[in-house]
């Protein structure tokens, strides 16, 4: 008798199909190379500006300023600094020390460090902003940006005055993404809002939050000014006159940031981080990795014209 020989063995039909390796790139590769970009451009323009022509102080014109004025502006370089030191050591100091790990609100308020050197980029091709040059500044590093266009003369140019403005975008934004946060957690445990429900509640609590923070307090206390500027505006004819489009722009920005913190997967990581688990990192280098991952979030100009 001839032997039979017996059939191959099958796989069972839901039997999963192991990936091939090497295919599959983790999104947080991406987002940390556009990082490391970003930040690298963000430390040339300093650094071109701190080492040129443009550092140098804009003085204060021949206008006398109030005395409340004056307070305020120096007020505002003082708890500005103080309460930025605050913030770095309760969300990211101390949770780094206590947990191990770089939490994703630490690696959010060191990213918009960065994220503060593209402040005078609205006026890329036309001044219509300013701030008080009352407050200690080294001119701005408007002219570090390749092709800047508009008029800036070392000592003459629109200032930036570093102990606002930095601490400014850190704490400002912050707060704001925390704020929707709570917005959209509130709309969906409550009213079992969507997504595109909770983007919208978002977008107008936040852009009626920047409304009041510049519109109703920075630009009354003289901080900076927008003579500039098309479309609907409060206290028209004023010096603090406020486009309303800013509450606007402010408003989407935030909200980018707010959905990005707020929308984790099952491992705790946001859009930015993803995938981090599974390259072999060190646990530092899987830091650095987190936070070049997480820096391109707030990259984009936060003033439109």
């Amino acid at each position: 008798m001839s032997a039979v020989s017996a059939p191959p063995p099958r796989l069972a039909p839901d039997a999963p199909v192991a990936p091939a390796e090497g295919r599959y790139s983790p999104p947080v590769k991406a987002w940390a190379v556009l990082g490391a970009v970003v930040v690298a451009f963000e430390v040339f323009v300093w650094a071109k500006w701190i080492g040129g022509p443009y550092f140098k102080r804009v003085q204060p014109g021949p206008t006398p300023l109030p005395g409340w004025m004056k307070f305020a502006c120096v007020t505002f370089e003082i708890l500005g600094p103080v309460g930025i030191i605050a913030l770095f050591w309760f969300v990211l100091i101390r949770p780094w020390r206590r947990n191990g790990r770089v939490t994703f609100d630490g690696l959010l308020i060191s990213g918009l460090f960065f994220v503060s050197c593209q402040d005078p980029l609205s006026s890329y091709f036309e001044n219509w902003y300013t701030y008080n040059s009352y407050m200690l500044n080294w001119g701005a590093w408007n002219k570090s940006f390749p092709g800047w266009m508009s008029f800036a003369q070392p000592g003459r140019m629109a200032s930036e005055p570093i102990l606002f403005t930095i601490p400014a975008y850190i704490y400002y934004l912050f707060g704001l993404s925390v704020i929707g946060c709570v917005v959209m957690r509130k709309l969906r445990s409550r009213w079992g809002a969507g997504l595109l429900a909770q983007v919208a509640g978002c977008w107008l609590s936040l852009a009626f939050c920047a409304l009041v923070v510049e519109g109703l307090i920075w630009f009354p206390l003289g901080i900076l000014t927008y003579p500039g500027g098309v479309g609907p505006k409060l206290f028209p004819s004023t010096y603090h006159t406020f486009p309303m489009h800013e509450s606007v722009f402010i408003g989407a920005i935030s909200t980018g940031l707010a959905l990005v913190r707020f929308h984790v997967n099952d491992r705790g990581e946001t859009v930015a981080e993803r995938g981090i688990s599974r390259l072999k990192l060190s646990s530092g280098q899987a830091t650095i990795v987190r936070f070049l991952a997480v820096a391109p979030e707030g990259a984009v100009p936060v003033r439109s014209e």
